[in-house]
């Protein structure tokens, strides 16, 4: 079994980072009250530069998500261990706060 906490603690530290770079991005972005009637010409490249940067920030945003999706495996990780065995479908159910329909 591969370690998974290595690789999904780097991955959050490196979501911290681009959470920070969101939060400069949107506090110092230099956007024009109007994009229907702009006041200068770098108004334009202003615009663009923020869409780009928050793009670019959104999709290593995703990337990592789709990383940090471990949540199965760790599952599978919990359901192996011996002492972690159901003796029934209704004991899993109630362990992971699903209630039989029955009751």
């Amino acid at each position: 079994m591969p370690n998974l906490d290595s690789a999904y603690w780097a991955n959050l530290e490196r979501v911290e980072k681009q959470v920070e770079l969101l939060k400069t991005l949107l506090k110092e972005k230099d956007l024009p009250d109007s994009l229907n009637d702009p006041q200068h010409r770098k108004d334009s490249i202003n615009v663009a530069h923020f869409a780009s940067k928050l793009y670019d920030i959104s999709c290593e945003l995703s990337a990592l998500s789709e990383e940090m999706m471990v949540g199965d495996e760790v599952e599978k990780r919990w359901d192996a261990k011996p002492e972690n065995c159901y003796e029934s479908i209704e004991e899993k159910r109630q362990d992971h706060g699903v209630y039989a329909r029955n009751h």
